[in-house]
C-alpha cells in the first residue's frame, strides 16, 4: 500500500504557541510530535526528545506503525515529565511496517534465553534475569549461573546468527551492557555503529533518570497506569519506600505545578504513607486537573469508603470522567458499577 508519513513538531506557523490540529487525508499517516495546542521540547542534545524516540523505535522488526507511535509516546512522556505527549492522526485501513511485517519467530524473552543458554556468558545471563525474572526459563538461567545445572538453550547457532540476535536483543531490549557486549565481540561488526550511537543515547538518559521525575515515577507508579513508562509497583511495595517517593514526588510536583501526573503520584504515596486525609486531599487536586489515574484511585476510595466518606455517585462520575479520558480501568470500573 502507499502510505505517506506527515511529522509535524513546533515549527508550524501558528497565531498562537502551540500545534494545531490538521484535516485527516486518505493514506496519510499524520503524526505529531505534541499534543493539540502544545508546543514540542527542542531537547538540549542533536535531536529533540520526539526525533530522538522517534528513530530509536523506527527500526523494531514487526512493529506495525501504531504501536510503534505507543512506544515513541511512552518514551517521550518520560523525557519530559509527562509535559509533551505525541498524538497522531490516521485513516489507513492497512498496518504498515518500516522494517517488516515479520518479526522474529521466537519472542525476545526466548531469543535471549537461547543465546544466554548457548553461550553461558554471564554478562547475558543475568541480562535475561534482569529483564524476565519470572521467565519461563529463569530458573534454568538461575543455575546456569550458579555453575549447578546442565540446562542447554534449544537450537545450536552458526555465530553470524550468535552477532545477528545479539544486536536484535540488545536493540529491542534497548541496553547498554548488551550493546556493550556487543561492541566487545565483534569490534568489526556491521552493527558497531548503531551501538554506540545507542550506547550513547542509553547513557543520557541514565542521566536524565537521576531527576526527581523519574525517580517519582519509579517508586509512585501505579501498575495499571497506562500512560506510564516505568514498571508500577504494588501499594506494598511503595508502603516501605512511601517517604523517599513522596520526597521525589514533592520536588517533581513542585518543579511542574502545571503536570497533574506527579500530583497524581504524590498522592498515591502519600496514601501509601498512612497520611491518608492528605493524600485524599491531593488525589481530589490531581483529579480537578484531569489526571485519569488519580480519577480512578480517587473513584475506588469513595466507591468503599477506604479512609473517606463513601460517595458512589462520584465514585461512578470519575469513573466516567476517567473513561471518556481513554482510561481503560475506568471503563472498565464504570462498567462494573453499571451492571
Amino acid at each position: 500500500m502507499t502510505l505517506a508519513v506527515i511529522i509535524l513538531g513546533a515549527g508550524v506557523a501558528l497565531p498562537a504557541p502551540g500545534l494545531a490540529r490538521v484535516g485527516k487525508l486518505p493514506g496519510f499517516f499524520i503524526t505529531f510530535a505534541t499534543q493539540p495546542d502544545n508546543v514540542a521540547f527542542d531537547g538540549r542534545g542533536r535531536n529533540s526528545p520526539f526525533a530522538t524516540a522517534f528513530l530509536a523505535h523506527l527500526a523494531t522488526p514487526g512493529a506495525d506503525i501504531s504501536s510503534m507511535m505507543i512506544a515513541v509516546r511512552n518514551d517521550v512522556f518520560a523525557a519530559t515529565g509527562g509535559q509533551q505527549i505525541p498524538a497522531d492522526e490516521s485513516l489507513l485501513t492497512k498496518q504498515f511496517y518500516f522494517a517488516g511485517a515479520t518479526a522474529a519467530e521466537e519472542t525476545l524473552e526466548t531469543q535471549l534465553w537461547r543465546l544466554s543458554g548457548k553461550d553461558r556468558d554471564p554478562n547475558l545471563l543475568q541480562a535475561y534475569l534482569d529483564r524476565y525474572p519470572d521467565g519461563p526459563h529463569a530458573a534454568d538461567v538461575r543455575s546456569l549461573l550458579s555453575g549447578a545445572g546442565n540446562a542447554a538453550a534449544t537450537t545450536a547457532q552458526s555465530q553470524g546468527d550468535v552477532e545477528t540476535v545479539l544486536w536484535s536483543v540488545a536493540r529491542s531490549e534497548r541496553r547498554a551492557s548488551l550493546a556493550e557486549l556487543y561492541l566487545a565481540r565483534y569490534p568489526n561488526g556491521p552493527h558497531v555503529d548503531d551501538a554506540k550511537a545507542l550506547i550513547a543515547s542509553l547513557r543520557a538518559a541514565e542521566q536524565a533518570s537521576s531527576s526527581p521525575e523519574f525517580a517519582c515515577e519509579r517508586l509512585a507508579t501505579h501498575p495499571h497506569d497506562a500512560t506510564a513508562s516505568v514498571n508500577g509497583v504494588e501499594m506494598e511495595s511503595l508502603k516501605k519506600n512511601a517517604e523517599v517517593a513522596i520526597q521525589f514526588c514533592s520536588q517533581a510536583a513542585a518543579a511542574h505545578p502545571q503536570v497533574a501526573h506527579y500530583e497524581a503520584l504524590l498522592a498515591r504515596a502519600t496514601f501509601a504513607a498512612g497520611r491518608y486525609n492528605e493524600g485524599v486531599t491531593l488525589y481530589r487536586e490531581a483529579a480537578d486537573a484531569n489526571d485519569a489515574r488519580a480519577m480512578v484511585s480517587l473513584g475506588l476510595l469513595l466507591e468503599t469508603g477506604d479512609h473517606t466518606p463513601k460517595d458512589l455517585k462520584a465514585a461512578y462520575a470519575l469513573y466516567e470522567k476517567a473513561a471518556e479520558r481513554g482510561s481503560a480501568d475506568g471503563a472498565l470500573d464504570l462498567a462494573v458499577a453499571l451492571i
